[in-house]
């Protein structure tokens, strides 16, 4: 498949490279997710709690959803406020979803989100979703 540039150039999109005049530029990274973590309202405290476990790759893209009737206290190491997030609100961190390496920005495997009260929720739920780069 040829597409024509702007300026008259062609680009060829073939097997996830991209062919911009006679530069190859590697396409082939997915973006794959990882299962949902989630606490429901009910397991969320006074006191800092984590989401659902350890997050098991290295994070490109985190999705954080405070599907609850509250606001909300957000944290990345259990003990410091980092983010709060009112009651429907949510976190998107896109970090490094155009890196085709391993090197790069990420949120580190084996990392925990943790949650605690602002105010308290009644219903719903708290949901994180990952995504990690895949060849």
């Amino acid at each position: 498949m040829f597409v024509t540039a702007n300026d008259g150039g062609k680009f060829a999109v073939n097997n996830y490279k991209l062919l911009i005049g006679d530069i190859k530029v590697d396409q082939s990274i997915r973006c794959t997710p990882e299962p949902c973590h989630i606490a429901l309202f009910g397991a969320i405290g006074a006191a800092y709690s984590v989401i659902g476990g350890l997050i098991d790759k290295p994070t490109r893209i985190m999705y954080l959803q405070n599907l609850t009737d509250a606001t909300l206290w957000f944290s990345f190491d259990g003990v410091e406020d980092h983010l709060p997030l009112p009651a429907n609100g949510f976190f998107l961190l896109d970090v490094t979803t155009n890196r085709t390496s391993d090197r790069g920005f990420f949120l580190e495997n084996r990392e925990r989100i943790w949650v605690k009260q602002f105010g308290i929720p009644t219903l719903g739920g708290v949901y994180l979703t990952t995504f990690h780069g895949t060849n």
